[in-house]
């Protein structure tokens, strides 16, 4: 007897019910079916099936397809909905999906991935593991088509030890003809969009006591991704707050894509601050790197955070139709989102201003590590006003908004067109000192396009750093900002089309 799992390895093959192998468990069978090919609904003798160990395993799901039907009318769809109660009481597992043949009482249903989707299911479910995929798997029907197209589920890592770790970093898939391994990464081509303006029945003074006076008040919420991707900033709405009281209430509604939300509030218009997020303010779920308030549970602010700088909108990064998919993995995993973009457009930056282009965030104590070594890379699109000198900088902060030290910055020459052109920047950094006063020895390059033109020429600048940083808090989540300044002529533009964090150590 092969067991289906055995010290956080799962035999992707065992789960392959349906399959033609000798230990693998027979299919499941259409009780009542469909009358018509599309949209439909049928339904299954039974929810759940026994693998060769005598584990019970219920694999339907909506990310995880099943084979149905014999021959010619044979085909392969993934569930739009399943209703699966009572897995082990005959006729009450439905399944919907759009089907292009009808399929009749008696009908086969087989694994669609080869059991491959089912254990990655096993696995997550679990907290993490390794599923095997071994020459059983591919002799049966396996394939790289089928092997690409396998997800890990997207959902945070609330409620387990690492919570700071996103659940697709904790599976992965090992070949075990070719000793290959696959981790999972974040792909999408769709931005999770802003929330809606908040309204007065999403957020408004309380009944709880606080320390708000009677002053206009100005909110405005993010969505937070399951990898901690953040959507753009809402607009801004306003109140009049009532004095001594908190403000509270039930945050943005439910969006495709979005697990989490923050709030913003401040007490000048476009001058937001964070709601630290508790179990004190409301209902945390750690998206990633991220701490944010989970979609459809309330948050509550006594008082209002207070910093000497603005918090500005955040930028778009978050996607909306995320999947963790495999990807090669000879290096190591990295616990939070590692290719960015594009991000939102900045339309000005005005000499003499830093404007935010790009930002990221690690894991809680990520960067406390003596040697831990991070190259960052960014190429951007920008808009020069004639003799306009780029400045571009990148802080590290503690606390978002409030405690930021700058690590690296440069100044190129003047550039000489005034069309949009291109640059890249590229920076390493290596934690020097660890603790609450760690520090950062950071070095970089930017090449830019002094003359705009379809082709630009690249000038490059480096920087003159020659010591480690001032001291950071690296304990702590930490959050890394791209800016960028101007002198002498504003820009129209500035754009992040790709950020890329590489963990080298």
């Amino acid at each position: 007897m092969a067991l289906s799992r055995t010290n956080g390895f799962y035999n992707a093959y065992e789960y392959a019910y349906g399959a033609a192998g000798p230990t693998t468990p027979d299919t499941l069978k259409v009780y009542v079916g469909t009358t018509a090919a599309g949209a439909a609904s049928l339904t299954v003798n039974y929810g759940q099936i026994g693998l060769s160990d005598g584990t019970n395993l219920a694999p339907f799901a909506i990310t995880t397809p099943i084979t149905i039907g014999l021959g010619a009318n044979a085909e392969t769809v993934t569930p739009s909905a399943v209703s699966n109660p009572t897995p082990g009481v005959y006729g009450s597992c439905v399944l919907t999906a759009t089907f292009a043949n009808v399929h009749g009482s008696g009908d086969p249903i087989a694994s669609g991935s080869i059991g491959l989707q089912e254990a990655i299911n096993a696995a997550a479910a679990a907290g993490g593991g390794t599923v095997v995929l071994t020459g059983a798997w591919w002799a049966n029907g396996g394939t790289l088509a089928i092997l690409q197209a396998a997800t890990v589920p997207n959902v945070p890592r609330a409620s387990l030890a690492t919570p700071t770790v996103p659940l697709g970093a904790t599976v992965r898939v090992l070949d075990q003809t070719t000793l290959t391994f696959y981790e999972f990464k974040g792909n999408s081509v769709s931005l999770l969009s802003a929330p809606s303006i908040p309204l007065i029945t999403q957020v408004a003074s309380t009944t709880a006591t606080g320390t708000w006076t009677a002053v206009t008040t100005y909110v405005k919420f993010v969505y937070v991704n399951a990898i901690g991707g953040l959507s753009a900033a809402s607009s801004e709405y306003s109140f009049t707050a009532t004095v001594s009281k908190a403000i509270g209430g039930t945050g943005p509604i439910a969006a495709t894509g979005a697990v989490g939300y923050l709030v913003f509030i401040g007490t000048t218009t476009n001058v937001n601050y964070q709601v630290v997020v508790s179990t004190s303010s409301g209902t945390p779920i750690q998206c990633g790197a991220i701490a944010a308030f989970q979609i459809g549970t309330s948050f509550s602010s006594t008082a209002i955070t207070t910093s000497a700088t603005a918090l500005p909108p955040v930028l778009a990064t978050a996607s909306a139709t995320l999947a963790l998919q495999p990807v090669s993995a000879p290096n190591m995993l990295q616990p939070f989102q590692t290719v960015y973009g594009p991000f939102a457009n900045v339309t000005t930056v005005t000499a003499g201003t830093a404007a935010e282009i790009a930002r990221f965030d690690t894991p809680t104590a990520f960067l406390n590590q003596i040697g831990r070594a991070i190259r960052i890379t960014a190429w951007l699109s920008y808009t020069p006003g004639s003799t306009a000198t780029l400045i571009p900088s990148l802080l590290i902060e503690s606390v978002y908004g409030t405690t930021t030290t700058t690590v690296w910055t440069v100044t190129t020459a003047a550039t000489s067109g005034t069309t949009q052109t291109n640059a890249r920047i590229e920076i390493i950094l290596v934690t020097a000192a660890t603790g609450t006063s760690g520090t950062i020895e950071t070095h970089g390059i930017m090449q830019f396009g002094s003359v705009s033109g379809s082709a630009p020429a690249f000038l490059a600048v480096g920087d003159a750093v020659t010591a480690a940083s001032g001291a950071i808090n690296l304990a702590v989540q930490n959050t890394f900002s791209l800016q960028m300044n101007s002198g002498t002529a504003n820009l129209t533009s500035v754009r992040v089309r790709q950020l890329i964090v590489e963990v080298l150590q």
